[in-house]
């Protein structure tokens, strides 16, 4: 199939939820396999919903030992449209975040990396990357995080395009080192220090920034 996915595909592990009790009844069934559940809640004509999709059915084949996911769209029916009020979702898409029963989380956009993200980080995981059609599959979680390392860090390195040239280089040389001495680690221990690390520094960033008056 490729990368060619459609948003009405009816053949992926993403389960189609047309009303509430469909809804009720997916949370127990992730609530008996343990497993975290991310609803997808959409609009049948909405751009980003469509966008996004794909992604959606990507993780539901690399993550379906730990992670269900469903979709639901909102203007199916009035079921479902007061599903939405009901779980105050006035963005869409917005994927909500169901642990034992409970909604844990959302996420509002349909950014391929900050979904992926969210969903490593409700299930207790500090680890995220980005899909590629020419990357490995994301069942290996050490490979997640390192693509998370590297993330953050380029992340780092372009919010610092605004910063003191000192600053830069800094935070330049610190990011080679990092991405070298990481690149081909599988030790999971030290790569979540080392994404949480990434997070401090991209706080700290943030915070310089805001002080200088560069935002």
């Amino acid at each position: 199939m490729g990368d060619v996915l459609y948003y009405g595909d009816h053949h992926s592990l993403v389960a189609q939820l047309h009303s509430r009790e469909d809804v009720e009844a997916q949370i127990e069934r992730s609530k008996e396999d343990g497993n975290l559940l991310v609803l997808d809640v959409g609009l049948k004509h909405c751009g980003p919903c469509v966008k996004v999709y794909p992604t959606v059915i990507k993780l539901s084949r690399s993550m379906k030992d730990s992670v269900a996911f469903a979709r639901m769209n909102g203007d199916e029916n009035e079921s479902c449209m007061e599903f939405l009020r009901d779980m105050d979702v006035v963005e869409v898409p917005t994927f909500l975040f169901i642990r034992d029963g409970e909604i844990c989380g959302r996420y509002v956009g349909s950014g391929k990396g900050e979904l992926i993200g969210e969903i490593l980080r409700y299930q207790g995981i500090i680890e995220s990357g980005i899909i590629h059609a020419n990357t490995r599959p994301l069942q290996d979680k050490a490979f997640i995080a390192r693509a998370r390392v590297l993330k953050l860090y380029r992340q780092a390195l372009r919010t610092a395009r605004r910063a003191p040239i000192h600053a830069r280089d800094e935070l330049r040389n610190t990011t080679r080192q990092e991405i070298e001495k990481n690149r081909h680690c599988d030790d999971k221990q030290k790569v979540r220090f080392l994404v949480s690390e990434g997070y401090q520094r991209l706080k700290e960033l943030d915070e310089m920034l805001d002080m200088q008056g560069h935002r």
